[in-house]
């Protein structure tokens, strides 16, 4: 192939027509495919020069190989005849090796000649490897000659491919212009149809203007209608303004009314709560007891027509009131009977001191609390003793028992006492709480959680409550005097003042620091020792007092006794028999003193009288005597004391007799 193809010996007429028969805007089109032709045959021509040059390369790299393989074959040659050489050579220092002793210059000769042969033979074999690269570098030459060869080749192709979408392109232009040319008489046809219609338009446009006038009135109309019905619509606006302002006072009026029916409801179950309290508290009845009862008469009757018809004891106000005091501990014991033989702690001090709550913290049942706050809560006295089982009752004023849930005793505070609008505690004098404690601080202990000595002055139940807390802790046979740390934290000349009134000191006296959570540690120290320097001077002893936070339930500092050593010297069986006899035998005691005194005294004023008798007798003789004896005619009966014995008797017997009654009852 020695000239390049002509591509426009076969396009070039071709194009030609296209031109003739395109005019107007398709000579653009035909010259612009023209000139693509144009470079596509320029480009062909660049190719064939390429491939004529790399067929000439080709060739004369051919010959250089055909060279080089001539020469590797005349080295291989070289190469066989060397070796031929060098094995006649060996086959000769074979059959020489015996004479090898005997010639040394020949076998020195041999091993130069050998040398010189090695030496040729390395360098062939250098020649050898130089030709092997030089025939690799030729080798890959070549097939980069190939590689650009296939690549023209591809191009080539391409070119090809380019020509036969021309001629692709030029059939889609005739038929292009084939479609073209109906479009054209198509659209002819549309514009007459169209010039038909135009003429139709404007007829219905003129028709259009008569219906836009027509329209134009009527709208008029509509928008009177309207602004009519804009004045309605602004009307009924205002009447639902109207209307949703009634409805947000009705339900403002309908919510104000069902906080009213809650509040009245409520008010009502509180009201149904209590009322069913006083009701079961009134008609419970006390449990029947013989003994006691026999015990109670003898009191009442016996003890009273004998103190009535004695007038020895001065301080027989007080006896009757100690008896008393013993047939109340009585009924108490027999109604309930969990207290029996169990040493009496009182919890006493100031208001919102932490007394409920320090009981709070030895109780292990956290169902049962008592009631606690900032305010004056505790009223009705609490009797709380050590048991597994958990029990509150309430106690009527005749002995009577009943009942209570948890939550109705934690609510009982002075707030709630007063809405019942009595002094609650006419009719539920005290309260018994069995909850389980540690048995080894308070198995033997019943303690008794007192009202604040200093509620206030606010009257009612909170005003009787210095008497209630003074009673109770006369009932108890140890204290404890609880100082609250969270306003001032020291003991008040009204604390010293009540705890001198009372009978306890020493070993039966222990003071508590309550709310020890609130301080730290060396204010805690400082008001310890503030409190001991108060309390030894106006000179009362205690067993010891600790600081101690009832919501952490934690002792801090302490002097002398710990809380639970404290608690552990009390916690013992107490004889109720040996006390009570004890307590009877003190009040009879009395009285026989104060009879045997009267009656000693009786004697001393009948032997005065004797002696000033036998006096006058040796002084004015019988006649002085006769007259003393006629102006004191009943001397005899001013000076008997048979009935001052006879008391004595009786005050003996019925002694005895209460006795035994006792011991029956707390059998």
């Amino acid at each position: 192939m020695n000239n390049p193809p002509r591509l426009d010996e076969q396009a070039l007429p071709t194009l030609e027509a296209l031109s003739r028969f395109w005019q107007f805007k398709r000579k653009k089109l035909a010259t612009e495919l023209q000139g693509h032709l144009a470079d596509a045959r320029r480009q062909l021509d660049t190719l064939f020069d390429v491939n004529q040059q790399l067929t000439t390369q080709c060739a004369g790299q051919n010959d250089e190989i055909h060279s080089l393989k001539s020469r590797n074959d005349s080295l291989a040659d070289q190469l066989q005849v060397a070796t031929a050489n060098m094995a006649s050579t060996a086959e000769a220092l074979e059959q020489d090796k015996s004479k090898l002793q005997k010639a040394m210059l020949a076998l020195e000769q041999a091993k130069n000649y050998t040398k010189d042969l090695e030496e040729r033979q390395a360098q062939a074999l250098a020649q050898i490897a130089e030709l092997a690269e030089s025939l690799a570098e030729q080798k890959q030459q070549l097939v980069d000659k190939e590689r650009r060869i296939a690549e023209l080749q591809h191009a080539l192709s391409d070119v090809r491919q380019q020509l036969e979408e021309l001629r692709n392109v030029k059939q889609q232009l005739s038929d292009q212009c084939s479609g073209q040319a109906a479009q054209i008489r198509t659209l002819e046809s549309r514009n007459e149809a169209l010039t038909v219609q135009l003429q139709a338009e404007q007829a219905t446009a003129a028709e259009l203007k008569e219906r836009k006038a027509q329209a134009l009135a009527q709208i008029t109309e509509l928008e009177m209608l309207l602004e009519d019905h804009r004045s309605q619509l602004r009307s009924k606006e205002q009447n639902v303004n109207l209307l949703e302002r009634l409805t947000e006072q009705l339900k403002a009026s309908h919510q104000k009314l069902e906080d009213n029916y809650a509040d009245i409801n409520k008010r009502h179950l509180t009201l149904t709560e209590k009322f069913f309290l006083v009701s079961k508290v009134l008609a419970q009845q006390p449990p029947t007891n013989e003994t006691l009862a026999r015990f109670a008469e003898l009191i009442n009757h016996d003890y009273m027509e004998f103190a009535s018809r004695d007038s020895s004891l001065a301080g027989e106000a007080q006896a009757v009131l100690e008896m008393q005091a013993i047939l109340a501990e009585m009924q108490r014991l027999n109604n309930f009977p969990s207290i029996a033989g169990k040493t009496i702690l009182s919890i006493a001090g100031g208001f919102s001191s932490g007394k409920s709550a320090l009981i709070n913290s030895f109780i292990r049942n956290p169902s049962v609390q008592l009631a606690t706050g900032i305010n004056p809560v505790t009223v009705v006295p609490s009797y709380v003793v050590c048991s597994e089982e958990t029990r509150i009752k309430g106690y009527s004023h005749n002995g009577g028992a009943i009942d209570l849930e948890p939550s109705l005793y934690a609510s009982m505070c002075h707030e709630y006492v007063q809405a019942f609008g009595f002094d609650l505690r006419r009719i539920l004098p005290f309260i018994s709480v069995k909850v389980p404690m540690d048995p080894e601080l308070f198995g033997n202990l019943c303690i008794i959680d007192t009202p604040g000595y200093n509620p206030g002055t606010s009257g009612g139940a909170a005003a009787a409550d210095r008497g209630t807390a003074a009673a109770l802790v006369n009932q108890a046979s140890a204290l404890v005097w609880v100082i609250g740390l969270d306003p001032a934290g020291t003991i008040d000349l009204s604390d010293i003042e009540f705890i001198e009134s009372t009978p306890f000191r020493g070993e039966s006296l222990y003071i508590v620091l309550n709310k020890a959570d609130v301080k730290s540690q060396e204010d805690i120290l400082k008001i310890m020792e503030q409190v001991a320097d108060d309390l030894s001077f106006a000179g009362i002893e205690y067993a010891g007092m600790c600081a101690y936070s009832s919501t952490r339930k934690k002792d801090y500092p302490s002097s002398g006794l710990t809380l639970d050593q404290f608690l552990r010297s009390i916690n013992r069986k107490v004889d109720v028999v040996g006390k009570v006899s004890s307590r009877l035998d003190a009040v009879f005691d009395a009285y026989k003193q104060a009879i045997n005194a009267d009656i000693a005294q009786l004697e001393g004023r009948k032997g005065e009288f004797n002696a000033f008798k036998l006096d006058a007798l040796e002084i004015g003789g019988t006649e002085l005597f006769d007259r003393i004896d006629q102006a004191f005619p009943l001397s005899e009966q001013m000076f008997d004391s048979s009935v001052l014995e006879r008391l004595a008797d009786e005050c003996e017997r019925l002694r005895r007799t209460l006795k035994l009654a006792a011991q029956k009852a707390l059998a």
